[in-house]
């Protein structure tokens, strides 16, 4: 797909068209089997938040040698993409996870450590032999598009921005990009003109106002409280770790598109189980153990 002209079948976005094929310079924006290239990035994003967990563990030589072979390939998807983002979600994630470990076991955090040696090796050197161009069409992308800052800056800025124009908001799915089409299909009217926002944080602003900005990420900081207490009292380590990267996860993404990115509601909810999943499975291995190995009187 990277390596194939836009006008290949292999790069046409859900509209059909080759006009909406992102590039860099004369390579395609990979998508994947994706529509978009937000959803391949989610999925990328949850594969590496995943693989890590994994890598971290005490596992069978031939599956760490599995996942470190579906690392290096998420690695190049990431960079084949184009997205900034999600070479910065992979950084920050596992610059967190090493951090986190290293103040809950010090001995994880180091045998993490010198397992991710073998995988950040290969994946450098494969890159570099295999995958230049990538390499290099993103290099281009991140040094002459706009700038990481203003954006990241932009979720908050925007917030306030909007946040005067209008207190109750222009109602739920107002910015969704559906919108204009079922206007069209339904002959409705085209209703109050938008003020115009990409980030996620002035989309909820703009449909549902102060107050609903407020609970609704009232409620994504909850989870994250809760995902954090579920990590600290976990006993099992893998359990332990899951809930961990789930808390980096939503953490990281905490002003990213939700809302409008179907691909991250689904794994923002699935991740947010782990808040009842994981003390529900510990609890059942728990019992299964006393009652296989009940203890001596």
């Amino acid at each position: 797909q990277y390596f194939s002209p836009p006008d290949s079948p292999l790069n046409t976005y859900i509209a059909g068209e080759e006009v909406g094929v992102a590039t860099i310079g004369s390579f395609v924006r990979i998508t994947g089997t994706f529509s978009y290239l937000v959803g391949l990035t989610t999925y990328l994003s949850v594969c590496f938040t995943l693989l890590i967990i994994f890598i971290s563990q005490d596992t069978n030589p031939k599956w760490q040698l599995v996942y470190i072979f579906e690392l290096t390939l998420v690695i190049i998807n990431s960079f084949m993409s184009g997205a900034r983002f999600i070479i910065i979600y992979e950084v920050l994630f596992l610059g967190g996870y090493f951090i986190c470990l290293l103040f809950n076991s010090y001995r994880s955090a180091l045998k993490l450590m010198v397992r991710m040696f073998v995988p950040i090796f290969l994946v450098t050197i494969v890159a570099v032999v295999y995958f230049q161009p990538a390499l290099d069409a993103f290099n281009y992308r991140a040094t002459n598009s706009d700038s990481v800052e203003d954006r990241i800056f932009g979720s908050f800025t925007q917030v306030f921005d909007y946040a005067g124009d209008r207190f109750d908001g222009y109602g739920t799915g107002a910015t969704q990009p559906s919108a204009n089409s079922l206007r069209r299909i339904l002959d409705l009217p085209s209703g109050e003109e938008l003020p115009p926002s990409e980030v996620e944080t002035g989309r909820v602003v703009i449909e549902l106002g102060v107050i609903g900005f407020i609970l609704w990420y009232s409620l994504r900081i909850l989870l994250l409280l809760l995902l954090y207490s579920v990590f600290r009292k976990l006993k099992n380590p893998f359990y332990k770790e899951l809930a961990l990267g789930a808390f980096l996860f939503q953490t990281i993404n905490l002003t990213g598109q939700l809302v409008t990115n179907p691909t991250m509601l689904v794994y923002f909810w699935f991740f947010s189980g782990f808040i009842y999943l994981l003390p529900a499975l510990e609890r059942q291995e728990e019992q299964q153990n006393t009652f296989t190995n009940p203890p001596n009187n």
